[in-house]
Parts: C-alpha cells; structure tokens; sequence
C-alpha cells in the first residue's frame, strides 16, 4: 500500500484528454489507449498535480463525503492498477 507522503506522477509515455468527466490516455511505449471515468479521473488529476497521497485522500474524502477509510482504499487499488500498468511511476 503506498504511504500518505508518496506521490506519482504520469509516466513519461503517457499523453492524456480531459474531457470532464473522462480522461483517454495513452501510452506510446505500447501503443495503447486507457479511458478513466468515475472516481479514477479524480484520483488521477489529483496525482498529476502533484498531490501526495495523503493529500489525495483528505481531498477526495471531503469532496464526495465519503469515509477517509474507503476512499485511501480506492487509491491505493487505483495506484497498484496504474503501476502495473505502467500509467504512472513514483515521484521522489
């Protein structure tokens, strides 16, 4: 599980659209596309920006009104999802 003080960032293949409520990226390391709705585009715009984890999750909490507790979870499964994907990488 990634710490509250880790942030992530796009990888450097991965271009993207925001488009409201989705997000297209696209990696061209592998020539694939990717399409984020729902909570993962905010998760993602709130990495991108640089946001740590933590950070993240306070944010995301206090904007859906949803429990600390679930939301970290939903991150940390976003992020396990996106490093294997190679969509995002650590940011030291």
């Amino acid at each position: 599980m990634p710490g509250e003080d880790d942030r992530f960032a796009p990888a450097d293949t991965i271009s993207w659209h925001d488009a409201g409520d989705e997000l297209t990226l696209f990696d061209s390391a592998s020539d694939r596309y990717f399409a984020l709705n729902g909570a993962a585009v905010a998760i993602w715009r709130e990495l991108a920006a640089g946001a740590r984890v933590g950070e993240a999750i306070a944010t995301l909490a206090a904007r859906f009104g949803c429990p600390r507790e679930a939301i970290a979870g939903d991150i940390a499964t976003f992020i396990r999802t996106a490093l294997d994907r190679k969509l995002i990488v650590a940011r030291g």
